[in-house]
């Protein structure tokens, strides 16, 4: 259980905001991001990434919009 309360609330919210974070910043060197590059900077690989920040996306939509 500790394991995956620490999943959910801590590394899987801190990975999409460092990700996050990452892309806004190259913003403007070349127009584009490198995603593999930027998830490989943060410990990931693309596809893990991608799972990763699916589930922050399902997680985070208020109770409101899921229905």
């Amino acid at each position: 259980l500790e394991t995956q309360s620490d999943l959910a609330y801590t590394l899987v919210p801190k990975a999409v905001a460092t990700y996050d974070y990452a892309r806004a910043s190259e913003r403007g060197n070349d127009g584009e991001n490198d995603q593999a590059g930027l998830c490989e900077r943060i410990g990931f690989t693309p596809e893990a990434f991608e799972a990763i920040a699916e589930m922050e996306r399902k997680t985070s939509v208020p109770e409101e919009e899921e229905q």
